[in-house]
């Protein structure tokens, strides 16, 4: 099965697991620190890279930026639409691949991808493209799964690991982002963070020892969250 054809047969319950405690506090957890690395949307053009069902669009959309949103999956962005249809947020939706952005060169102020990248054929010119298409003093934001992180570790050993959609997944650690951010000479040195820091058991979720473990963590290994975020200039 194609990654196109995985993630349309997901596309119908993928939002499902943000209403739940667990994926409720990890997503505000990961909205937040793209937020901090963001700077501020306000006017900006921004281009949401595997876009999935809109969730990050929409709200980047109502911060004041105008986005275009990009996915392989007609089923996820048929998704996406039907989030804006009675909307006049300025976003606009477009199938296309990461490899291959259908767009001019430095066209964007902002270029952001959150967990898409891990599912692309090729990574490498995937980030060539984000550099390619975003302008001159423009921020790109990669946000990965980190595989040094406790979260993936045990996600791994979970019995639904070998059916799930990130069986085939290309997992970043902070050294492969580095890596690959640093083919790109024009970009500024990456600040890199991370966040979520939980062992993925939703069963036994607590927010309240969770944000705890959250804090902890992050102070004493702040790169081995399951989040991990890059961003640079151009």
């Amino acid at each position: 099965m194609s990654n196109e054809e995985l993630f349309d047969s997901l596309a119908k319950r993928y939002d499902e697991w943000y209403k739940t405690p667990l994926g409720s506090f990890v997503d505000l957890l990961e909205f937040n620190l793209i937020l901090k690395h963001s700077g501020g949307m306000l006017g900006k053009r921004i281009l949401d890279v595997g876009c999935g069902t809109g969730n990050y669009s929409v709200r980047f959309a109502n911060l004041g930026a105008h986005v275009t949103g990009i996915d392989s999956s007609e089923e996820m962005l048929s998704i996406s639409e039907s989030k804006i249809k009675d909307s006049i947020l300025p976003i606009h939706f477009h199938k296309a691949e990461a490899e291959s952005l259908p767009f001019d060169n430095n066209s964007f102020d902002m270029v952001i991808s959150v967990n898409s990248l891990e599912f692309v054929n090729d990574q490498a010119n995937s980030f060539k493209e984000c550099y390619r298409v975003l302008k001159k003093g423009g921020k790109a934001i990669f946000c990965v799964l980190n595989e040094e992180s406790l979260w993936i570790n045990t996600l791994k050993k979970q019995p639904e690991f070998s059916t799930s959609v990130y069986k085939d997944a290309k997992f970043f650690t902070p050294f492969l982002l580095k890596q690959y951010l640093s083919i790109l000479d024009s970009f500024s040195k990456p600040n890199l963070e991370s966040c979520v820091f939980l062992n993925y058991n939703p069963a036994l979720f607590l927010e309240p020892d969770a944000q705890f473990i959250e804090t902890v963590r992050r102070f004493i290994r702040p790169l081995k969250g399951a989040f991990l975020i890059g961003s640079a200039r151009k």
